[in-house]
């Protein structure tokens, strides 16, 4: 293909047609097959200032369907495969394809334009909404997402995570919103701190740091949980709630606050593809799991709490794990969806 053929199935993207839902998948099957081509990342980053490059004259549609014509039955098919046979690829384009489902785009376009870039199985959305442009950051249903903002911060983002700035980021203030679980490592600057926005009016401000935060609206909880320096948890209104120590977790749940010490570095590390504990707290090591799986564990363990193990975790899955845990240790779990509960067998004997 051409860089000109880009370019003219772009400008349909952004104009707002409508279309088949026939042609709304092979368009979206051939994202997938060509999204990581050079010339299609340049032109989605030229589309980040422009709209469409055609006249609003232009036959889109009838363009649309001449063109993916054009590229012949080979094409069609290997852009149906991406959709069709590739479920990362297919779950990565997911929220575009509810976009193409819901309001016509072209409500989005007349405020700029809707940009979207697939990167390491992660999904970067940037648009443009009048009169601020927004980034959102959206990691993937499969993968950790791993970015690193314009002043130098680095995030990941757990899965089906994301993270949203505005233009303004970096000018006075690095104001940053959160939906899901961001670990954050702040470049340091006394004079422009970084504010992290939850729900429930909670919001985390800090200077320079490595945290992370949970912020979940629907469960209306949240979690702060201080690796190094120093945090302050408070609401919109400035109103202090607290000031987090390394190795301190602050709760929410409902309006209920809780401070708690942790062993942040075995608490922050779901982020990594391997985590390898040697002679850590099995509550440290619950903590851990619940991060990386998303998962809530709810543990009974009395005086096994405290009981140190070495464990290395892969590619298993958290039931794999729990049955691992379960022959090593006098314990009994149970999974209910996205709950997991242990127990101690033996809470009144010392093991």
């Amino acid at each position: 293909m051409k860089g000109e053929d880009y370019r003219r199935i772009l400008d349909f993207f952004f104009s707002g047609v409508e279309v088949s839902e026939e042609l709304k998948q092979r368009y979206l099957g051939w994202l997938a097959a060509y999204g990581d081509e050079p010339e299609v990342k340049a032109l989605l980053e030229e589309y980040w200032d422009s709209v469409s490059s055609d006249s609003p004259d232009f036959d889109l549609t009838a363009g649309l369907e001449r063109l993916m014509a054009s590229l012949g039955e080979d094409g069609a098919s290997t852009s149906s495969a991406s959709i069709e046979g590739t479920a990362p690829t297919a779950q990565r384009l997911g929220w575009l394809s509810n976009l193409l489902h819901s309001k016509p785009l072209r409500y989005c376009v007349t405020a700029a334009a809707a940009v979207a870039i697939f990167i390491g199985g992660a999904t970067v959305a940037r648009m443009n909404m009048a009169p601020e442009r927004e980034t959102v950051l959206i990691a993937s249903s499969d993968n950790v997402g791993s970015y690193t903002l314009p002043d130098g911060t680095r995030v990941w983002l757990n899965r089906d995570s994301r993270l949203s700035y505005n233009q303004d980021f970096g000018k006075s203030a690095r104001n940053v919103s959160i939906d899901g679980e961001g670990y954050f490592e702040v470049t340091r600057n006394e004079a422009c701190p970084f504010i992290v926005n939850m729900h429930d009016n909670l919001q985390v401000k800090v200077l320079g740091t490595t945290f992370n935060i949970v912020s979940d609206p629907v469960g209306h909880s949240a979690e702060v949980i201080l690796r190094s320096g120093s945090v302050q948890v408070s609401d919109t209104d400035s109103k202090e709630l607290v000031i987090l120590r390394p190795d301190q977790k602050y709760s929410w749940d409902r309006g209920r606050t809780e401070v708690t010490a942790v062993n942040a570095d075995d608490c922050c590390r779901w982020y990594e593809h391997r985590l390898a504990f040697d002679n850590v707290k099995l509550g440290d090591i619950l903590e851990s799991l619940s991060h990386k799986y998303q998962m809530k564990i709810a543990a009974d363990l009395g005086n096994l709490k405290d009981k140190r193990m070495s464990l290395t975790v892969k590619d298993e899955s958290i039931d794999e794990i729990m049955e691992i845990l379960s022959t090593l240790l006098p314990v009994r779990w149970e999974r209910q969806g996205k709950t997991i509960t242990i127990d101690n067998k033996t809470k009144n004997t010392n093991y």
